[in-house]
């Protein structure tokens, strides 16, 4: 409960507490069934194991074990669950609402923030993106917020309500969505309307229908509405619409070339060149390396923005292509492949929703490359595995 409320407000926090949990869960080993799911926590050691393995390959060590103790969480989490005794159904409701109160209390902090930065004479863009984020990447952020509206749904569709109040429990949704809007994250935006759509399909299995509707109608409104009262947020759809490029500088004679000027045109730049990447090394470039290669070749083809930002593959599966070659991507489509395989099993709504989520980052973020991205996969992944469902809380 403590990894789960303190996850969405404090990143520095978090490692403590998981070496706590550690500690006291290996204490426990005596009345845990440590073989219970443990295949299905493979594909995330196997993921992890793969990091070490290609740092053997790695010209750049410094960044390949960097990159090791980024993802430490792959190899613990799975470990400790594997040792954690087992918990009742009303602990695993415990554990989701820390996550949502933990999320609710970063988004009113974030708000508050924002307002006494603007009457200390800040101008309005405190209220938006990176500035509102603070210390969290907008569109992680975004995620986290987008999987607490999906566990709101779930409680709903079972009558059951944030401090037992309904009221409190739409507020506390309305909240996370207008917090969501303001954060301008193109990506947020995408998450925010699949959770809406989850939990409506939801409503209406649970024969819900009026339900189901408002939170189409009411949510993805109250969405468009924040969207379309923030200049900021208009100009990053615009520009996600448009991508911003410059004129090229190229030998007399031959065409003139666009190059990147925005993130949504470096983001497409860094697919592109991620895929050459994997054609031309099948095995990969090794653990540390990515970075390297990448900066390399932006340089080469004379994208400026991409190399001055140093970004990455923005997509979890090309970047795990980059780093491991086709291995690596065949072992980041197994999670899923087994997570959705269980999760289906168990008729698990929240597992399939928190899949969908992560699986909708993936193809945007390169979500296992940074704590906020890596903690959260970790734990909630091997928390599932682990927790028990039924009908009443799954």
């Amino acid at each position: 409960m403590a990894i789960a409320f303190i996850l969405p407000i404090s990143k520095k926090a978090v490692p403590p507490i998981i070496v706590l949990w550690g500690l006291t869960s290996f204490l426990l080993f005596g009345l845990s069934d440590a073989k219970k799911s443990w295949k299905a926590l493979l594909p995330i050691l196997l993921y992890y194991l793969c990091n070490v393995v290609w740092l053997a390959s790695s010209e750049n060590q410094a960044a390949g074990l960097f990159s090791l103790e980024v993802k430490a969480s792959l190899a613990v989490f799975p470990l400790i669950w594997m040792f954690v005794p087992n918990f009742e159904l009303r602990q695993r409701l415990n554990v989701l609402m820390a996550f949502v109160w933990g999320c609710i209390g970063f988004t009113l902090f974030s708000i508050g923030r924002a307002a006494w930065l603007y009457f200390n004479g800040a101008d309005l863009t405190v209220f938006y993106y990176a500035d509102l984020a603070w210390y969290f990447h907008p569109t992680y952020l975004a995620t986290y917020e987008a999987f607490a509206l999906v566990v709101l749904g779930r409680m709903y569709s079972r009558k059951v309500f944030a401090l037992g109040t309904p009221w409190v429990h739409h507020l506390a949704a309305a909240l996370l969505i207008v917090h969501i809007g303001l954060l301008s994250s193109r990506a947020g935006y995408l998450c925010a309307l699949l959770a809406m759509l989850l939990v409506a399909l939801l409503q209406f299995k649970r024969k819900l229908p009026k339900e189901a509707v408002a939170y189409i109608l009411l949510g993805t409104g109250l969405l468009t509405s924040v969207v379309m009262f923030s200049p900021l947020s208009q100009k990053r759809l615009a520009e996600a619409v448009n991508p911003k490029t410059t004129e090229g500088t190229v030998e007399a004679g031959e065409p003139t070339q666009q190059k990147a000027s925005s993130s949504t045109s470096g983001r497409m730049v860094a697919w592109k060149t991620a895929v050459e990447v994997i054609l031309d090394e099948p095995l990969g470039v090794g653990t540390g390396d990515v970075t390297d290669e990448l900066m390399e070749r932006y340089e080469a083809k004379g994208e400026d923005y991409a190399a001055r930002k140093h970004m990455n593959p923005h997509n979890q599966f090309l970047q795990a292509g980059v780093a491991f070659g086709w291995i690596g991507i065949l072992v980041t489509l197994l999670m899923y492949i087994v997570g959705f395989a269980l999760a289906l099993k168990r008729r698990d709504f929240l597992f399939t929703s928190l899949l969908l989520l992560l699986g909708l980052n993936m193809l945007f973020e390169s979500f296992l490359e940074v704590q906020s991205g890596v903690v959260f996969i970790a734990f909630f992944y091997t928390f599932f595995v682990k927790s028990p469902t039924h009908k009443t809380y799954a």
